[in-house]
């Protein structure tokens, strides 16, 4: 599990509890970003405990450090990173980036923010990355997997 002291974490619920009681909105999804997760859930591919908005810390610049408190309060939540979901299951932890359509430059960042999650919290699972989507992109599709990103398309 995430150690939320490090991190700002909006959502956390289990598989089952999503099934019953999903969320109308999240935090800096779209409304098909919305639509597309819950149906990942409810298709019950990875049971789990979904961590939704996950943001990694962020280290102030020195310029930053000298700005009022407000003001720094309001740079780390512009100028952090977000992890769409992150799940973790009895046997690994997936770094999920959620989207309408594949595109090619999930590829960078999904391999970032796996790579920053490792760094950060060196976790004692194997860190998987997936990309959950509805519209296939059959270049952006190649790409993905060749770099060992699992890609699940839903329909809504």
């Amino acid at each position: 599990m995430i150690d939320k002291t490090k991190i700002g974490m909006n959502y956390t619920l289990t598989w089952q509890q999503l099934k019953t009681n999903f969320p109308n909105s999240l935090p800096h999804y779209k409304k098909k970003e919305v639509e597309t997760i819950k149906r990942f859930v409810q298709l019950s591919i990875l049971p789990g405990t979904y961590s939704f908005d996950v943001r990694l810390p962020y280290e102030l610049t020195d310029r930053e450090k000298n700005l009022p408190e407000p003001e720094q309060k309001m740079m780390i939540s512009l100028k952090s990173m977000r992890i769409d979901a992150i799940i973790e299951t009895n046997n690994e932890i997936w770094i999920i980036e959620v989207c309408k359509g594949l595109e090619l430059s999930y590829t960078g960042k999904i391999l970032g923010y796996t790579d920053l999650y490792k760094t950060i919290f060196k976790p004692n699972k194997p860190v998987k990355m997936g990309v959950v989507g509805i519209d296939d992109n059959v270049l952006a599709r190649r790409a993905l997997e060749n770099m060992g990103i699992k890609i699940w398309l839903v329909s809504i």
